[in-house]
């Protein structure tokens, strides 16, 4: 898949005169008033349709990530409105309205989940930073480096000699600049491999404490400075991190859990204030959860995030990554020293060494499980099913939601153990966690429960009047309404 699309105008404008007349003719046809109220909508559409088909608009270009995310989100609007239409449990003005609250707060929800998870490395005003590719020459005794931060005066570091290995050589850096706020960190890299957590060390990085255009650190001199792979008399400084980056999304940058609490929350408020049926509502749209994550997916693979291990001859599905992927630039990341980052970031031209060093990988990755496909098509197929037991197996309230968590719990689970992308783990002995693999455990763990109880306590849908359930919260322990004998559950699909 492409990272970006190039769409036709008049394709655009076909499709949207298509879904507007379909749209006009389908509430026109209704015998509600109010319903009938929506027609108009599609008449806007077809006027946009025939706006785009005059030629007016030429390429429309759209990262397909976008696309795909917006694909999905347009997708489970247009069956959670159909279901609660088929089902008269909601108007269809209150469920757009619905949908777009619950859409602004799931998209607030994974941005947040994600500034918080990488807001001191992404978001935060950057210290000035050094890179050393540290060692490419043995330390000798009385060895220096001269150094100076944020206009300060020089101080020296002497080496002893003994100094041979990185921890050794941040170790000495760190007792001659303390007093100077000198940070020295072993620059690593660290991703889930067939045999666990595999580390890579890929030099040292030489930081000030202090942040910001302030912040300065320069190499002066010193006997050591080429053998560290530092530039004599080089200077960098911090950098300020501008807050409109907290809104730009179009690179990325959502996460999925995340946006489950901000739509379930919004969800459960809004369904409160009108008086309509929480766990009624959960059902309706648990199918479509999948569906719009499969979609993600697709975005993601589009993208080149959310990559897998290094594929062996029995992987199921395979993916090679171009160069600049996020999957392309992990891999280059650990062929090179942390003294080429700055070039990896800003995409420059790949020079002669850096070709060299990295071999095949100067074009693309190695085979990979194609993660995103994995969850992917597991998605999709966790909707057939969802759809399958709402129609014929679910009998009480609140079991269609509780069916779609204990089957996507396992599987968040499980493709998670196959990406390489993370770099957060929580070890145990014998396995290393991931944040997502947590919630996981979490998820199906609360979910079983409430499974059980769901079973044995919430109200039998051939019990419970679709006015009940339209017009007022039904909760396990309040009494079910018993409906008349020709009352039948709502058809799912």
């Amino acid at each position: 898949m492409h990272p970006t699309l190039e769409i036709p105008g008049q394709l655009v404008g076909l499709v949207l005169l298509a879904l507007g007349v379909a749209w006009g003719l389908g509430w026109q046809r209704c015998e509600d008033p109010e319903e009938r109220k929506m027609a108009p909508f599609g008449v806007f559409m077809a006027l946009g349709g025939v706006v785009l088909l005059t030629g007016v608009v030429g390429t429309i270009t759209w990262p397909t990530y976008g696309f795909a995310m917006a694909s999905g989100c347009a997708v489970l609007a247009a069956l959670t409105i159909y279901w609660a239409r088929k089902t008269k449990l909601m108007s269809v003005e209150h469920m757009l309205e619905m949908l777009l609250l619950t859409g602004l707060c799931g998209l607030i929800g994974a941005r947040a989940v994600y500034l918080i998870e990488t807001w001191d490395s992404q978001f935060a005003d950057h210290p000035a930073i050094m890179a050393a590719a540290g060692l490419l020459d043995p330390l000798s005794e009385g060895d220096t480096l001269e150094l100076t931060l944020n206009r300060e005066a020089p101080f020296t570091v002497t080496f002893q000699g003994d100094e041979t290995t990185l921890t050794q050589v941040k170790e000495r850096l760190e007792a001659a600049g303390a007093a100077h706020g000198l940070v020295v960190q072993i620059e690593t890299t660290q991703h889930r491999g067939d045999e666990g957590v595999v580390v890579t060390e890929r030099g040292l990085l030489l930081e000030t404490r202090r942040r910001g255009v302030e912040a300065r650190l320069s190499v002066l001199g010193g006997t050591a400075v080429k053998k560290l792979g530092l530039i004599p008399n080089s200077m960098v400084q911090g950098v300020p991190t501008p807050l409109s980056k907290i809104f730009n999304i179009r690179g990325g940058g959502l996460t999925y859990f995340g946006s489950v609490i901000g739509v379930l929350l919004s969800a459960i408020v809004y369904l409160r204030i009108r008086k309509v049926s929480v766990l009624r509502m959960l059902d309706l749209v648990a199918p479509a959860l999948p569906l719009g994550l499969f979609f993600g997916r697709l975005g993601c693979l589009a993208h080149g995030c959310c990559w897998g291990r290094e594929a062996g001859e029995n992987a199921l599905l395979t993916v090679k990554l171009q160069q600049w992927t996020p999957a392309w630039a992990q891999f280059a990341g650990e062929k090179l020293p942390c003294t080429f980052d700055a070039q990896l970031a800003s995409r420059a031209e790949l020079t002669p060494d850096m070709v060299a060093a990295l071999g095949p990988l100067a074009t693309s990755t190695p085979a990979l499980h194609a993660t995103q496909l994995y969850e992917g098509l597991s998605v999709l197929l966790i909707f057939f099913l969802a759809l399958a037991y709402r129609r014929w197996l679910q009998h009480r309230l609140g079991q269609a939601f509780a069916f779609v968590v204990l089957l996507q719990a396992p599987v968040r689970f499980v493709v998670e153990h196959f990406r390489r992308d993370l770099d957060v783990f929580f070890q145990v002995p014998g396995y290393a966690f991931t944040e997502s693999q947590l919630v996981a455990i979490g998820m199906f763990t609360v979910a079983v429960p409430a499974m059980i109880y769901l079973t044995r306590e919430a109200p039998r849908l051939d019990e419970v009047s679709p006015d009940a359930l339209a017009n007022a919260e039904v909760s396990a322990e309040e009494s079910p309404t018993v409906a008349p004998a020709s009352t039948t559950p709502p058809d799912a699909a």
